[in-house]
């Protein structure tokens, strides 16, 4: 009798440390599942982060240079707008006479 109990006690224990075994495999292809996608996302991230950050320093390159055709427009309007003012305060000069 002890010794059937002694044998239904270590199948038990067999079949729960088969069970563990099992389990631990499935956690492990799991772990390595999770890997692959956080190793796939991170690979992807950083793709798009340098694409992100060539974009900005495109865009950065093309605000100067919109800036800088901002303000030569400016100056010529300004240097225009002043030819035009003494144009007409020359012909005013002009009818007065």
């Amino acid at each position: 009798m002890k010794n059937t109990r002694l044998q239904a006690a270590l199948a038990a224990i067999s079949s729960s440390f088969q069970l563990l075994e099992e389990a631990a495999a499935r956690a492990a292809a799991r772990q390595l599942e999770l890997a692959t996608e956080h190793d796939t996302a991170l690979a992807h991230v950083t793709s798009e982060n340098s694409f992100l950050k060539e974009d900005n320093l495109r865009l950065s390159n093309q605000l100067q240079s919109l800036q800088k055709d901002f303000l030569e427009l400016q100056e010529a309007t300004t240097s225009t707008l002043n030819r035009l003012d003494d144009s007409v305060k020359a012909i005013d000069l002009m009818l007065e006479h």
